[in-house]
Protein backbone atom coordinates (compact mmCIF):
# COMPACT_ATOMS: atom_id res chain seq x y z
CA UNK A 1 0.00 0.00 0.00
CA UNK A 2 1.37 3.42 -0.87
CA UNK A 3 1.51 6.34 1.53
CA UNK A 4 -1.12 8.20 -0.46
CA UNK A 5 -3.57 5.28 -0.48
CA UNK A 6 -2.94 4.65 3.24
CA UNK A 7 -3.74 8.25 4.16
CA UNK A 8 -6.58 8.55 1.64
CA UNK A 9 -8.23 5.35 2.82
CA UNK A 10 -8.09 6.58 6.43
CA UNK A 11 -9.44 10.03 5.55
CA UNK A 12 -12.44 8.44 3.81
CA UNK A 13 -13.27 6.24 6.80
CA UNK A 14 -13.86 9.06 9.27
CA UNK A 15 -14.38 7.24 12.57
CA UNK A 16 -12.27 4.43 13.97
CA UNK A 17 -13.17 0.95 12.71
CA UNK A 18 -15.55 -1.12 14.81
CA UNK A 19 -13.79 -2.96 17.61
CA UNK A 20 -11.31 -0.19 18.34
CA UNK A 21 -13.38 1.87 20.77
CA UNK A 22 -11.13 3.72 23.16
CA UNK A 23 -8.30 3.94 20.65
CA UNK A 24 -7.10 7.48 20.05
CA UNK A 25 -5.02 8.06 16.93
CA UNK A 26 -4.57 11.04 14.62
CA UNK A 27 -7.61 11.21 12.30
CA UNK A 28 -5.54 10.57 9.16
CA UNK A 29 -4.08 7.32 10.54
CA UNK A 30 -5.67 4.03 9.48
CA UNK A 31 -6.00 2.12 12.75
CA UNK A 32 -6.70 -1.08 10.83
CA UNK A 33 -3.33 -0.76 9.06
CA UNK A 34 -1.63 -0.38 12.47
CA UNK A 35 -3.51 -3.47 13.64
CA UNK A 36 -2.23 -5.35 10.57
CA UNK A 37 1.36 -4.48 11.52
CA UNK A 38 0.70 -5.54 15.15
CA UNK A 39 -0.85 -8.86 14.04
CA UNK A 40 1.95 -9.56 11.59
CA UNK A 41 4.79 -8.95 14.05
CA UNK A 42 3.18 -10.72 17.02
CA UNK A 43 1.59 -13.43 14.86
CA UNK A 44 -1.83 -13.07 16.45
CA UNK A 45 -5.22 -13.20 14.77
CA UNK A 46 -7.04 -10.46 16.67
CA UNK A 47 -6.21 -7.12 18.24
CA UNK A 48 -8.02 -5.35 21.04
CA UNK A 49 -7.15 -1.96 22.55
CA UNK A 50 -6.02 -3.46 25.85
CA UNK A 51 -3.70 -6.09 24.32
CA UNK A 52 -0.23 -5.75 25.82
CA UNK A 53 2.62 -6.01 23.31
CA UNK A 54 5.06 -7.64 25.73
CA UNK A 55 2.54 -10.04 27.26
CA UNK A 56 1.82 -11.31 23.73
CA UNK A 57 5.50 -12.14 23.21
CA UNK A 58 6.81 -8.87 21.81
CA UNK A 59 10.37 -7.78 22.57
CA UNK A 60 12.25 -4.52 22.16
CA UNK A 61 13.54 -5.86 18.81
CA UNK A 62 9.95 -6.51 17.71
CA UNK A 63 9.10 -2.93 18.71
CA UNK A 64 11.93 -1.63 16.50
CA UNK A 65 10.67 -3.79 13.63
CA UNK A 66 7.17 -2.43 14.16
CA UNK A 67 8.45 1.15 14.09
CA UNK A 68 10.30 0.39 10.85
CA UNK A 69 7.20 -1.10 9.17
CA UNK A 70 5.12 1.84 10.31
CA UNK A 71 7.60 4.27 8.75
CA UNK A 72 6.81 2.63 5.40
CA UNK A 73 3.21 3.78 6.00
CA UNK A 74 4.43 7.33 6.77
CA UNK A 75 3.60 6.86 10.43
CA UNK A 76 6.18 7.49 13.14
CA UNK A 77 5.99 5.62 16.44
CA UNK A 78 7.34 7.21 19.61
CA UNK A 79 9.08 4.21 21.16
CA UNK A 80 9.48 5.97 24.51
CA UNK A 81 5.73 6.58 24.73
CA UNK A 82 4.98 3.08 23.49
CA UNK A 83 7.23 1.47 26.13
CA UNK A 84 5.37 3.47 28.79
CA UNK A 85 2.01 2.15 27.51
CA UNK A 86 2.68 -1.02 25.47
CA UNK A 87 -0.96 -1.71 24.64
CA UNK A 88 -2.50 -1.41 21.19
CA UNK A 89 -4.31 1.71 22.40
CA UNK A 90 -0.93 3.02 23.60
CA UNK A 91 0.60 2.34 20.20
CA UNK A 92 -2.14 4.32 18.48
CA UNK A 93 -1.77 7.19 20.94
CA UNK A 94 1.96 7.41 20.26
CA UNK A 95 1.99 7.78 16.48
CA UNK A 96 2.29 10.79 14.25
CA UNK A 97 1.91 11.12 10.50
CA UNK A 98 5.13 12.01 8.72
CA UNK A 99 3.79 12.65 5.21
Amino acid sequence: MTTVSFLSRRAKKGDQPAGYDGVSAPPEVDVEALADVWRSILRVDQVSPEDNFFELGGTSLHAMLMASRMEKLSVELSLVGFFEDPTFAGLCANVTVTA
